[in-house]
């Protein structure tokens, strides 16, 4: 119970953070002073508590200021809507998803040049990068992009701003051209966990025609961009699209085979350890966001 509310606390706090003329060192003192003072009144139970719920509340409110974007010079996002073609170079961080006619690319931008002359300057962030499907882009590439960088739209329906925001994404280049420059950049675990990912997508295509085959991408890796828009209608209809999206019910599955293949050769504590392995593991596999690694923290806490 007493999770319950720190969790509400936690809200509570973004919600402060948001609202509040604070600044997020303000909030982070409070929370630091909130923690001394619940350790010295241990005792007392009822201040104990208090004190403890105070400084979830000001940490969520630091939190909430710590992941808010520092526009600077050295940020990508600061040559944002300058309408002259910029060139980025950078390495893609994340799996590319493939779309009808493009590819998304996630970039961790490396230097930016406003012109050939130009020096490039060293920055941070990350941008959205699309670009032709004239090349089988891999996470790990090490690309230069030119393109007119554009701060995302923020529609009345959907605000595709704040879906890129809660990836760290506060730039896109909408038509790019993209230049490979390298490859087997970035973290070799992640590589050969999206490689995998490629290969038994492949696989799927070989074995199943479409619309069978995008289908049982999205459900069994989380690659959900070869799906057509009547199959989702239809889903939606019907309201079965959580059956696309990979939520707690996949991992469940999948900690259940885990659990059933390795307590048989291992026994039931021992077991236990390589099938947590397997959920964390599938997790990456399918993408890591946020609603992935939820339901993986909650699976494990099963386990």
């Amino acid at each position: 119970m007493p999770l319950v509310w720190f969790a509400l606390a936690w809200l509570a706090g973004i919600a402060a953070g948001s609202n509040l003329p604070l600044q997020g060192w303000q909030w982070g003192l409070l929370g630091g002073v909130s923690v001394l003072l619940a350790a010295l009144f241990q005792r007392v139970r009822r201040d104990r508590w208090s004190f403890a719920l105070c400084a979830a509340l000001s940490l969520g409110a630091c939190r909430f200021h710590l992941s808010e974007p520092r526009i600077h010079p050295g940020h990508i996002a600061f040559y944002n809507d300058l309408r002259q073609q910029l060139t980025i170079t950078g390495v893609v961080v994340e799996d590319p998803k493939v779309f009808d006619g493009y590819v998304e690319l996630t970039l961790a931008a490396e230097r930016v040049r406003s012109t050939p002359l130009a020096l490039a300057r060293p920055v941070e962030g990350r941008a959205l990068v699309r670009a032709s499907l004239d090349h089988h882009w891999a996470y790990g590439d090490w690309v230069r992009a030119e393109g007119y960088l554009e701060t995302p739209e923020h529609g009345e329906d959907f605000s595709y701003r704040d879906y890129l925001a809660r990836r760290r994404i506060f730039s896109m280049m909408p038509v790019a051209h993209v230049r490979l420059l390298g490859q087997g950049n970035g973290n070799p675990l992640l590589r050969a966990i999206y490689g995998m990912r490629q290969r038994l997508l492949g696989t799927l295509y070989n074995l199943f025609p479409d619309p069978e085959a995008s289908l049982l991408a999205g459900i069994l890796l989380g690659i959900e961009t070869g799906i057509t828009p009547e199959v989702r209608d239809d889903f939606d209809r019907t309201g079965t699209t959580h059956i696309i999206a990979i939520s707690g019910f996949n991992l469940t599955l999948i900690a259940g085979l885990f659990i059933h293949l390795f307590r048989r050769w291992l026994g039931n504590l021992r077991g236990l350890v390589p099938a947590a392995f397997g959920v964390v593991l599938y997790a990456l596999l399918v993408g890591a966001d946020a609603a992935v690694m939820r339901a993986a923290i909650m699976t494990l806490l099963v386990l």
